[in-house]
């Protein structure tokens, strides 16, 4: 029994035994008929697609990865109870969630969902069984441990085990802390030399309640050596296998076939696996133990297996009660050789407690203990190798000491001790007596740091970049590092065959590669330190002065940090970390050199990270795959972070050799990160980053950044300097959010307003979000926000910043929404003054000045936060229950028949012409009652211009009035009570834009400017429980990123507008989206007529594009067309419904090219013939607005007419009309050729048949709001024709 936890399984048949078929679902195609032996072995043996390795927990593209976003892999949930793992997209447990894949929420992942008893319930995911594994096999995943912010989580939410036939363990187990977000993490499985399966399992109940998932999980190194039967300078194994010659009695079986462990091969090392006892090494406090001798209640205690065996019953030896145990070995004579002796042993340090490790030799001398190696803190669940070299010149005995630290968990155990051949016993006695020296007790009180000059501060002020000893020894060791006589506090923390070390040069001479790599690397300190020597590459990290490199890369004198081979197990990357750091401030960031080099092509790089081991988070700052044969410097944006951040060097070289290739750093220096210390430009919130970022620095919490001078191709403030960016696109960003904020200001006198060009583009561009932060707190306001494409053209933004009675800072927020998408800044300026007449009102972040009055009044609120219960579950900004809106109860119990709630506008001065207030409105249950839009002017009655009392159903309708005013107004919105039940009226989404309101009904989309938000047209993407809809459509002008038509429609150039989808996107073909109409009245004959362009350069999985009709929230086929045009197309038709509907242009992605419309028209109640079929629909009334009109229609028309002669007059004096586009008609939009290439129609429509064009040569005219198109009968396709204009 593991823990008391095992999970129940059913009894594997030989069938199952054999491989035949994956546990979970059997997809294995196998197309080579390769054996059952080969199946799921991490070896491809079908060349042409990899098949045999098919739904084995992993997929065969991508390569030993599963990421769930086609299938499970295999991998499937084993429990009878309602607390399952399951696929999900989105939400887990009813909150929203990304994945890790794809970083969006409508990528895939592995989830359990919400516990309903309080007893304790587990979940068990089953992977298929996999054949066997190598020993240095990892499965790398992303898992996400999440406790809402309630209660909290422990060890048990979520752990793995390995299960066999013989052998069970846990092989990883979460520390139990709770972060909102993914983190990495790795399981090493050992060598397995049977079939296996992996186990994930979550245990909670309701007073541990959370997210718990996991995502993109990836096998590696885990197939054992394939037979070459040819080993130069290698072991040749019995099958043919080739291994290092170091691998050879090592205590693991490398080979597979375990012929480089051979009894006669090994026959003079000297082992001791401690499952018979403790062979002759005199043990001083450790216990020797297994895992089945531990209580089974406690998961995060000692290791879950031994080494020798990779079992729980495997014995080892352990530290537990006390706080620290030493082992020596017997005596051992003088070697004959330096090399020549050597311990090879296993170590395991888990948890917060593992403070060091230490091997020493001593002599006869009592006074001589030589430090040999040192392991300093927690390297993980998982057992690690070492070696260590003794070159003695006299008898001595080796002492292994362990030493616990302080933390809730962890331990320190050893396994598999091999002396080497040339470890010869001794018949010479050392002192028995002998003990470890203990250092000198410190003069503090635990949890103090004892100064130089003995004073005492507390721990948490040491590197926390500010002086607090007088000596300055509190910042001494905190990461600064020239290498030469201090390692500045840095410790290598490699866990397998690279490390870090300090290497030392004899002299400051600028020697070549070979003699520098001559040089002896040293163990310093506490530990390996920093080197990194690979084969052919090179690194190295200096901030001095850059030395003349012209015949080839040097050295700098004294020591430096280099990558080097080590003899660990784990092909994994060489780390290097930092002392616990922090708090930082913004400024803060890392300066170093380095130098990568290699004689050949290498694969690999170096990167630069921030860690807390606490919660086991990591967040990557900088990293290269590039080249640099010279002294490169470069300075890391660390920016501000809390107490307990540590730095991470990491350097990954494939095929390292000890010659031709470096990686190394040198002299880090961290500059500007003291949390006190503000720049010169620190109050520069008004900013056009023409020199720089002025007073707003990076939020470096997540990997997602605001970079400068780059993005749309063009900045606001000339058209060729800089601005901030976010590239949603770079396949290397993990991140969800990038963070801009500004330095803490002082507190306003007066309410201020921030005003700022925005640009967002693309057809998952996410979400842009202005916030207040008032300092010293976590808690932000949002003050202002913006979703989705808003067209390729900058757009200003205009935001009221309140009064504050304490410091406070501005926060720009990027949420993206996937890979395709780019949102910018630019010109942000902070005015004392106001901000000017109100033009848009969200709700989201205020309630921009509005105010309620009358019975229950206007209440500010959203699907999440609830309050009206019967309210809208989203609102229509975000269409998220956390978007919010304004709403008023009508029920009978709040508000009686007749009586009212009014929500008022500030007051803004008069207007200069007619303007048209559009809103959204949402009217639902019995009896709602009615709303009414009124305009107010000073002195003057109030005037209706809006008004609706019929119950519209769960749905939100537009609205829109013209409006008027020669002096000072307020905008009304009044709701009166009908006495209904679980009624209300709710409003969102209120816009002013100068002009006339269009009828409704009338022109859909023209010229698309602002987005596909304008003339009644909303983008719309519906959840995937609502909805098949997975992109949006893009509203641009054309641009090289978003490939797509080269013009327009409308004007024919290049700097028109329409709206496409594009089908570059990571989700693959098949991805939907939705243009929606707003809701249109039954209509007996309404004409729609749209132009559209299909590009696929793919013969299949080719896009397609759908007209459908939503009645009652069911969708009717009413067109579809798929294939490539390459040109624009028009086609048109008369719709028909009896009841109130909506238009929906639905488009799905294929494998590549666009899907774009423009100049989209509808004629309510007139059919495509022309034949009025409906009473005409008034347009909106406007107040006071007649006679402004008319005037200015008349001005217009004067205008006009002068313009028109005066271009005839120039076109006609240039000798020809042709060059005049207004005179002529455009034939440049299709070609005479018949019909479209791969195109193809189906559909039933109302009023006519679908059919394509003849050959005939007659052409047609039509038109949309005096825009003049011409086009070829056979490429038109008319169910009828749409009449001229």
């Amino acid at each position: 029994m593991l823990f008391g936890l095992t999970p129940v399984l059913p009894p594997v048949s030989p069938a199952a035994a054999g491989l035949s078929s994956a546990l979970g679902s059997s997809r294995h195609i196998n197309s080579c008929s390769a054996g059952e032996d080969k199946l799921c072995d991490f070896v491809c043996d079908c060349p042409e697609d990899c098949s045999d390795e098919e739904d084995c927990g992993y997929d065969s593209d991508p390569l030993f990865i599963c990421d769930f976003e086609k299938d499970t892999c295999g991998w499937r949930d084993q429990n009878v109870h309602s607390y399952k793992w399951g696929r999900h997209s989105g939400y887990i447990s009813g909150d929203g969630a990304s994945d890790h894949t794809l970083g969006t929420d409508r990528g895939w992942f592995m989830a359990v969902g919400g516990v309903h008893d309080n007893i304790l319930t587990t979940a068990v995911l089953v992977s298929p069984r996999m054949r066997q594994a190598a020993p240095a096999c990892e499965l790398r995943f992303w898992y996400r441990v999440w406790d809402s912010g309630r209660v909290g989580v422990d060890a048990g939410s979520l752990f793995a085990t390995l299960r066999s036939s013989s052998r069970e363990a846990v092989v990883w187990r979460s520390a139990g802390s709770s972060v909102r977000g993914w983190r990495e993490a790795s399981i090493f499985t050992g060598r397995v030399p049977e079939p296996f399966q992996i186990v994930f399992t979550s245990r909670r109940s309701l007073s541990y309640p959370g997210d718990i998932a996991i995502d993109d999980i990836k096998f590696l190194n885990c197939a054992l050596p394939q037979p070459v039967f040819t080993c130069p300078d290698q072991f040749l194994c019995a099958g043919g296998m080739c291994v290092e010659m170091w691998q050879t009695c090592d205590g693991t079986d490398d080979c597979g076939d375990s012929s480089d462990e051979g009894t006669e091969l090994c026959a003079q090392y000297r082992k001791c696996d401690f499952q018979n006892g403790t062979c002759d090494w005199t043990n001083r406090k450790w216990e020797r133990t297994n895992q089945a001798s531990f209580s089974p209640s406690d998961l995060l205690i000692g290791p879950a297996r031994d080494h020798t065996e990779n079992t729980n019953a495997g014995y080892f030896l352990y530290i537990g009660s006390s706080n620290g145990a030493t082992l020596l070995s017997p005596p051992i004579e003088r070697p004959s050789d330096p090399e020549s002796c050597f311990l090879v042993l296993y170590y395991h340090m888990f948890g917060p407690r593992a403070a060091s490790l230490n091997i020493y030799h001593r002599t006869q001398d009592p006074a001589e203990l030589i430090l040999a190696m040192s392991e300093q803190g927690e390297r993980g669940d998982l057992w690690v190798r070492e070696k260590v070299h003794f070159a003695v010149n006299t008898s001595f005995q080796i002492v292994i000491e362990g030493v616990l630290g302080g933390g809730t968990f962890g331990n320190i155990a050893l396994d598999d001790l091999i002396l080497s051949p040339g470890c010869r016993v001794s018949n010479d006695s050392l002192s028995p007596d002998w003990e470890l020296p203990t250092a000198a007790p410190s003069r503090c009180n635990q949890g103090q740091f004892e100064c130089r000059n003995g004073r005492c501060v507390d721990h948490n002020l040491v590197c926390d970049f500010r002086l607090d000893c007088s000596d300055q020894s509190d910042e001494m060791d905190c990461g600064n590092a020239t290498f030469d006589v201090s390692d500045g506090g840095w410790r290598d923390h490699s866990a397998g065959r690279l490390e870090w070390t300090v290497r030392k040069n004899t002299s400051s001479s600028r020697g070549n590669t070979d003699k520098d790599f001559a040089m002896p690397c040293l163990k310093i300190g506490c530990g390996r330190l920093l080197a990194l020597c690979f084969a052919p590459l090179q690194v190295a990290v200096d901030d001095m002065k850059v030395p003349d490199l012209r015949a080839s890369f040097s050295l700098p004198a004294g020591g430096h940090l280099s990558l080097a081979k080590a003899h660990g197990q784990m092909l994994s990357k060489a780390i290097a970390l930092s002392p616990v750091l922090g708090p930082s401030g913004p400024a803060c960031s890392m300066q170093f050199r380095y130098l990568l080099h290699s004689n050949s092509t290498f694969t690999g790089g170096i990167a630069v990270s921030s860690v807390n081991q606490a919660l086991g988070t990591e967040v990557l700052l900088w990293r290269t795959h590039r080249k640099r044969d010279k002294w490169t410097t470069v300075a890391v944006s660390v920016g501000a972070r809390p107490r307990g951040f540590q730095i991470e060097i990491t350097a990954l070289v494939d095929n390292f050799a000890p010659r031709g290739q470096k990686v190394a750093v040198d002299d880090i220096a961290f500059l500007n990160c003291s949390p006190d210390l503000e720049p010169p430009t620190a109050a520069d919130v008004s900013c056009n980053f023409e020199e720089g970022l002025c007073g707003w620095y990076q939020d470096q919490t997540d990997e997602l950044e605001w970079t400068r001078d780059v993005g749309p191709g063009f900045d606001h403030t000339t058209g060729s300097g800089h601005f901030v960016f976010v590239d949603a696109s770079s396949p290397d960003l993990g991140g969800h959010s990038a963070r801009l904020l500004s330095y803490p200001q002082r507190s306003s006198v007066e309410t201020m307003c921030l005003s700022f060009w925005y640009h967002l583009m693309g057809p998952q561009t996410g979400t842009l979000s202005l916030k207040l932060r008032l300092g010293g707190g976590d808690e932000e306001t949002v003050l202002w926000t913006r979703s989705g494409t808003q067209g390729n053209e900058w757009q200003r933004g205009l935001s009221p910043v309140p009064h504050q009675d304490r410091t406070f800072e501005l926060v720009f927020e990027a949420l993206r929404d996937g890979f395709d998408g780019d949102i910018s800044l630019d010109d942000i300026t902070l005015s004392s003054q106001p901000c000017s007449a109100l033009q848009s009102c969200s709700f989201e972040e205020s309630q921009c000045d509005f105010v309620s009055s009358g019975r229950g009044g206007w209440r500010k609120q959203s699907g999440w936060t609830g309050g009206i219960a019967s309210g809208p579950k989203i609102d229509h900004t975000l269409e998220t229950d956390r978007g919010f809106y304004m709403i008023v109860d009508t029920s009978h119990d709040v508000m009686s028949s007749g009586q009212s709630a009014s929500l008022y506008s500030g007051l803004t001065s008069a207007l200069r012409g007619p303007e048209c207030v559009q809103f959204w409105y949402h009217m639902s249950g019995d009896k709602p009652g009615s709303l009414s839009v009124f305009v107010e002017e000073s002195g003057e009655q109030r005037v209706e211009v809006f008004s609706e009392s019929v119950a519209q159903g769960a749905a939100w309708r537009f609205g829109n009035a013209n409006i008027g005013a020669t002096a000072e107004w307020k905008i009304i919105f009044q709701a009166v009570g009908a006495a209904g039940t679980s009624s209300h009226i709710a409003v969102d989404d209120i816009t002013f834009r100068a002009g006339s309101c269009s009828k409704p009904g009338d022109l859909i989309m023209n010229r698309i400017t602002e987005g596909c938000r304008g003339n009644h047209w909303t983008l719309l993407a519906l959840g995937l429980d609502q909805c098949r809809d997975h992109r949006d459509w893009t509203s641009a002008g054309t641009t090289g990123k978003y490939p797509g038509p080269g013009v327009d429609h409308t004007l024919k150039t290049r700097a028109g507008h329409y709206v496409f989808l594009s089908s570059a996107s990571r989700a693959g073909p098949g991805q939907k989206a939705w243009l929606l109409s707003e809701h249109l009245p039954a209509t007996q004959g309404s004409c729609l007529g749209l132009w559209y362009h299909l590009d696929s350069a793919i013969p299949i999985h080719m896009g397609d594009l759908r007209v459908l009709l939503l009645k009652r929230f069911q969708s009717f086929n009413s067109w579809e067309v798929r294939g490539h045009t390459g040109r624009w197309a028009f086609v048109n038709f008369t719709l028909k419904s009896n009841e109130e509907f909506q238009v929906v242009l639905e488009a799905s992605t294929g494998e590549s090219g666009t899907i774009a419309l423009d100049d989209i028209a509808y004629s309510a109640g007139l059919t495509c013939e022309g034949v009025q079929s409906d009473t005409p629909v008034p347009a909106p009334s406007s107040y006071r607005s007649s006679g402004i009109v008319a005037s200015v229609l008349v001005v217009i028309l004067f205008l006009s007419t002068v313009a028109g002669v005066l271009l005839f007059l120039y076109c006609r004096h240039r000798g020809s009309l042709s060059g005049c586009s207004l005179f002529t008609r455009s034939s440049e939009m299709l070609s005479e050729e018949t019909g479209f290439d791969n195109t193809g129609y189906r559909g039933s429509l109302s009023g006519g048949t679908m059919f394509k064009g003849s050959s005939a040569t007659g052409r047609e005219e039509t038109g949309f709001d005096n825009i003049g198109y011409s086009h070829s009968d056979e490429d038109r396709i008319t169910v009828p024709s749409m009449p001229e204009s």
